[in-house]
């Protein structure tokens, strides 16, 4: 017969001892041990005594709201992205109704939603702002890629604009911004890299909005960038343009250590005549990857020039693969396009700095 052995006296008194050392730590203390949980492991612990029921709401670690499970049951047609978008919205909204904390280290909103979502979105991104957001991102990426696009433009005038109730104080901030499926301007984008100079992490992939971004980023001069580590950029390009627009933020940032480019190409390539771009040397710059890589002269002038500035590089990774087809069962079939752009990257060899590795995917 199994016998239960009981917490002695001392035990219990020794547990519950503990109980009420950790509770009588002052509020600031406490809310700071919140931040180290998850939002859900925060809100869990107001179930411990009344003195935690009230902490959860200040809060300041990262606010994540993302249901993949609700998405993959949305593409697989088992339920209704209409009425779960609107449920995830009110649950969003709910939760930032009660916050009262100062201040949040993350905001991360994942989730299909669209220029209909605007009021709601903007709205969102004020309430994270006001909160001085360290990193901000926002994942709009549609269940199905084919789907008609009305993606949600950012409120760039929010930022951009003097009398603005989100002044540059309160994106002085940013640390990092991922920006999915967002419309992006031009004008934005060189406002928060002008004014966010504690920001190391950038990501802006498919968005609609950046051409006048391109044609002025070549000629910009940025304000020192220098807590930018990892720098992460997704165009649409065609042969007619030019990639080098991108290395005048690269230059602004002298203690870049990561640069990833995934390039999506929109037209039928031509020949055009490869253009030698001056370089600058780089000594922080140990990892560059190329995901989309052709080997025609737009891809080729840039990768060339990173080799060649980054005199410290421990490493390139070039693929051929493209970044549309991660994820689907086309991701690693091989075509004649991409044996041609294994072949140019093959020749990228002679102009590896000494130590480097070149890994082709």
């Amino acid at each position: 017969m199994e016998k239960t052995v009981q917490p002695s006296n001392k035990c219990k008194r020794n547990h519950v001892g503990l109980e009420d050392r950790i509770s009588q730590f002052p509020d600031e203390i406490l809310v700071s041990i919140l931040s180290f949980l998850t939002f859900e492991e925060a809100v869990r612990t107001s179930v411990l005594s009344h003195r935690w029921k009230h902490l959860w709401p200040f809060f300041t670690g990262s606010l994540d709201f993302d249901d993949p499970d609700t998405m993959w049951d949305i593409a697989d047609e088992k339920k209704q992205l209409k009425v779960e978008r609107n449920n995830f919205a009110k649950r969003v909204n709910r939760i930032l109704k009660l916050h009262q904390g100062s201040n949040i280290d993350q905001f991360r909103v994942c989730f299909e939603f669209n220029r209909y979502s605007k009021h709601r979105i903007d709205g969102w991104i004020d309430f994270a702002m006001s909160k001085r957001v360290k990193r901000l991102e926002l994942d709009f990426t549609p269940t199905w890629v084919c789907k008609s696009q009305m993606r949600y433009t950012f409120p760039h005038e929010r930022f951009t604009k003097l009398e603005s109730s989100v002044g540059v104080s309160c994106i002085e901030s940013l640390m990092s911004l991922t920006l999915m499926n967002v419309r992006v301007t031009g004008k934005l984008l060189e406002h928060l890299l002008s004014n966010c100079p504690l920001l190391e992490r950038l990501h802006v992939s498919d968005s609609d909005d950046l051409v006048t971004l391109k044609e002025k980023l070549e000629f910009l001069k940025f304000q020192p960038l220098t807590n930018l580590r990892h720098l992460k950029w997704r165009v649409t390009a065609s042969d007619g343009e030019s990639l080098v627009y991108l290395i005048s933020m690269i230059e602004a940032a002298p203690f870049l250590q990561k640069f990833t480019l995934e390039l999506l190409w929109s037209k039928p390539l031509i020949e055009r005549e490869f253009r030698k771009v001056k370089k600058y040397p780089n000594e922080h710059l140990k990892e560059v990857e190329i995901m989309g890589f052709v080997g025609r002269a737009i891809d080729m002038e840039l990768t060339v020039y990173l080799l060649e500035s980054a005199i410290k590089l421990e490493k390139i990774v070039i693929n051929p693969r493209s970044p549309a087809l991660v994820g689907t069962p086309w991701e690693f079939e091989t075509t004649e396009k991409n044996e041609g752009a294994i072949e140019c990257a093959n020749q990228l060899k002679k102009n590896l700095p000494q130590g480097a590795e070149l890994l082709i995917l």
